[in-house]
């Protein structure tokens, strides 16, 4: 009897063991997202120009749903121009740090 209580104490110990590192690691994983995913903790922009370009690329791809709304060629070739630009320039300042607005 005495060795069964033993086997099972060690038992219960065994799973709480597991359970508490399962939990940890699921508690490593949960913080490990959250940081990735967390706009606070992960905006460090340091190409402003870049992140000017993509702005000014998200305003013609809005000016082109627009054109295209108005069934306008001209206008639509107009906006692809731009956003042709708007690629270009973004080719020009990718991989270059600017520390400053």
């Amino acid at each position: 009897m005495a060795n069964e209580l033993a086997t099972h104490d060690q038992s219960v110990r065994s799973s709480h063991d597991k359970v508490a590192t399962i939990s940890g690691g699921l508690l490593i994983l949960l913080v490990g997202v959250w940081y990735a995913t967390n706009p606070i903790v992960t905006t460090e922009r340091r190409n402003f120009a870049l992140r000017h370009e993509v702005d000014r690329f998200l305003v013609n791809v809005r000016e082109l749903y627009r054109a295209a709304g108005k069934h306008s060629p001209e206008d639509v070739e107009k906006v692809i121009a731009q956003m042709h630009e708007s690629v270009d320039q973004m080719k020009d300042v990718a991989g270059k740090h600017h520390e400053t607005k």
